[in-house]
């Protein structure tokens, strides 16, 4: 989730009590990867969710619902809060994700909204 999710960052993931939209940043349990991932919730259908990172080219593939651990809810850095993203924000970010035939346009938008601020 780099640049808006950083090495060293401490991150609040609440369990998924509410229900889960795309344009959240969600913790998994990745069973192809071995690992956690932090990445954004693209897609949901089915009893399944597509993740991918914001940097990311490639989502992470089809993961069951059962996998994801919860949201992200809170993002500090240096001991100070990271602003979150508002909802256009996250929209533009998810469907530029979704779309495979945009790649010089998300590469381009990424960097647009990178200025609005450290984010997530």
């Amino acid at each position: 989730m780099s640049p808006f999710i950083r090495d060293g960052d401490t991150l609040t993931i609440s369990a998924p009590r509410e229900k889960l939209k795309t344009g959240d940043v969600v913790a998994a349990a990745h069973p192809e990867a071995g690992r956690l991932l932090v990445h954004r919730l693209v897609h949901i259908g089915d009893g399944r969710c597509l993740i991918k990172g914001d940097a990311n080219f490639e989502a992470d593939g089809w993961l069951e619902s059962e996998k994801l651990l919860g949201r992200v809810t809170k993002v500090e850095r240096h001991g100070r809060l990271v602003k979150t993203a508002g909802r256009l924000k996250r929209r533009i970010i998810v469907w530029a994700s979704r779309s495979e035939r945009l790649q010089p346009v998300k590469f381009s938008i990424y960097k647009r909204l990178q200025r609005f601020g450290e984010s997530y």
